[in-house]
């Protein structure tokens, strides 16, 4: 740029030495633009590595990202499948439970009738023999409830007793109510009253 006295020597006549100032001026300016374009050149190349390098590192999370969503849906629908099962199960246990308790409720009902009937069929007997017949009768009525169809030779086998005592047993329940045989003797059915 030229200054006031730069002005007042160009008109006296002494542009030469002003033209070669303000070249040489010129020349420094450029070299000096020169060295701050290379700066920013060199700047932008730093930059561009550094956002390669960040681009790179995302383009790894997004991979990793993609790799973990297949295992998080499976995740997901594994726990969906526990979930599912969890409900099931706690369906079968309170159908378990109105079992149980219908169950007791028989049992109840079968000890009643039982001590009702052969407290009038055992009078002269001791307590504890008529525990152990009550006992033993209850066992072979539940036992036979369980497989309607059962021999009296498959039963004993399956209680451990004789055919006779079975067939005793069995006497006895249908003397209290709570068994009819139904059919043949051989190959017959018994039908239960509770």
């Amino acid at each position: 740029m030229l200054t006031k006295d730069d002005i007042r020597r160009l008109i006296e006549g002494g542009g030469t030495e002003i033209a070669a100032s303000t070249t040489q001026e010129n020349d420094a300016n450029t070299q000096e633009r020169g060295v701050t374009t290379q700066e920013t050149t060199q700047e932008k190349v730093v930059t561009t590595q550094e956002n390669d390098a960040n681009t790179q590192e995302r383009g790894a999370t997004t991979q990793e990202a993609d790799d973990m969503a297949p295992k998080s849906g499976d995740f997901t629908a594994k726990t969906g499948e526990l979930a599912a099962k969890t409900s099931e199960n706690t369906a079968k246990t309170g159908e378990f439970a109105a079992k149980t308790s219908d169950f007791a409720a028989e049992q109840d009902a079968v000890d009643k009738a039982l001590r009702v009937a052969l407290s009038d069929k055992i009078k002269s007997e001791r307590n504890s023999v008529r525990d152990a017949i009550f006992s033993k009768c209850r066992h072979v009525y539940f036992t036979m409830k369980g497989e309607a169809a059962i021999s009296s030779r498959a039963l004993a086998g399956k209680l451990e007793m004789s055919p006779r005592s079975v067939s005793k047993y069995q006497a006895l329940l249908v003397q209290a109510g709570l068994l009819t045989h139904i059919g043949p003797t051989n190959g017959g059915e018994w039908k239960f009253s509770i």
